[in-house]
């Protein structure tokens, strides 16, 4: 999407403040609220442009109609080095019962992280929360794009020569993402949606952070028995978990007899972990060919369809409903099949490093009793990611 300026001469172009905190841009938006951008004013010696888009004008107008939030928009040049923020802005009365469960799950957690000794830095920092009357602002730290953008925006930029330098790369960013969830699990924490949307990465040091923690649990006290299998984003979801949540629906038949009646919560993340890094893989592996994520797929199907440009997606994307993707599943990662399947897709990295390929093959283990935990990915991964 184009991004504009406002135009300093239209009226109505003002900005737009919560508490002390300019907002600049609309990041995102989620089930319960809207993420924006924005730098503290007390820190500036000169008004910033901002980098909102045409679209957000609108919805950034009506996020304070009151005076007090409002000012005249005035444009200098920017102030380099500006330290930028990150504010989910929450409706406060979402479930008819007050703050939503989520909402307080995550600040409970982001401050415990915080304030944990050993904190690797590799988890979003809150920095503030402030309560309105009918809406919370949890303000982060911003952490950079999400991987998510990163994948479809960046790794389209390197060579096409499968340079070892650029499963380097990647292996670096799966040792990072594998080592900060290691760092929760140790902590008896399960955070049940990653994602790369919620996996943010600095574009100078390439650094990344895990982010929201809405759908995380503790699990200290083994009161995991009773989470719902509503978790992750279907196609980031664990095959037992499509299993559990469509019991009604699957024939006894084809169920996988193998997997157990309850959900392991740690090997969940195991199995999202190992869909991120075959999407990130996939892509580095293909480079001649152009990627679609989830996200864009569809749109990007309506105009791909009329071109010559070959492009290439998960094995488990876009199959419609849960079922279909437990479907795709279970047929694309058979034990006979596994192997074969995977290095059609990821054979740069199958002759570069065999034990990067298999540790995703792992991951991806159907029977969560068998899938390989955390602990054991960053034992492998430690021997040759480059700090």
């Amino acid at each position: 999407m184009k991004k504009t300026r406002f135009n300093p001469d239209r009226s109505n172009n003002q900005q737009v403040f919560i508490h002390n905190y300019k907002v600049t841009k609309i990041l995102g938006k989620g089930a319960y609220g809207t993420v924006y951008k924005a730098i503290k004013t007390n820190t500036l010696d000169v008004d910033m442009d901002l980098d909102i888009n045409q679209n957000d004008s609108k919805q950034l107008n009506l996020l304070h109609k009151t005076k007090q939030y409002s000012k005249p928009l005035h444009f200098n040049k920017n102030q380099k080095n500006t330290k930028y923020y990150a504010i989910k802005a929450f409706d406060k009365d979402l479930s008819n019962k007050g703050i939503h469960p989520s909402i307080l799950r995550e600040i409970g957690i982001l401050k415990e992280l915080s304030s944990h000794t050993f904190n690797n830095g590799s988890f979003i920092k809150l920095e503030d929360v402030i309560i309105e009357h009918d809406r919370i602002y949890a303000i982060y730290e911003y952490g950079g794009i999400s991987l998510l953008s990163f994948i479809e925006e960046k790794c389209s930029h390197f060579n096409n020569h499968h340079s070892i330098l650029n499963l380097q790369f990647g292996i670096n960013i799966f040792f990072q993402i594998v080592n900060s969830i290691q760092f929760l699990h140790n902590l008896g924490i399960v955070h049940r949606d990653l994602k790369p949307e919620n996996i943010l990465i600095n574009e100078d040091n390439l650094q990344i952070k895990i982010a929201d923690f809405g759908l995380a649990r503790s699990i200290r006290n083994h009161s995991y028995t009773n989470f719902t299998n509503d978790v992750v984003t279907i196609y980031y979801k664990s095959p037992e978990l499509i299993m559990y949540s469509n019991m009604d629906n699957i024939d006894n038949q084809k169920i996988n007899n193998k997997l157990p009646k309850f959900s392991l919560p740690f090997s969940i993340d195991s199995w999202s972990i190992g869909i991120i890094a075959l999407e990130l893989f996939l892509i580095i592996c293909n480079q001649q060919r152009q990627y679609s994520s989830s996200s864009t797929y569809n749109t990007r199907n309506k105009t791909i369809q009329y071109t010559n440009h070959p492009i290439i997606w998960s094995p488990f994307f876009f199959e419609g409903n849960e079922l279909s993707v437990l479907d795709s599943i279970q047929t694309f990662l058979h034990p006979k099949q596994k192997i074969n399947n995977l290095k059609n897709i990821l054979l740069p990295l199958f002759q570069n490093f065999p034990d990067i390929f298999y540790l995703i093959s792992e991951l991806l283990e159907l029977d969560p009793n068998k899938r390989c935990s955390c602990l054991q990915a960053l034992q492998i991964l430690e021997k040759f990611h480059l700090s």
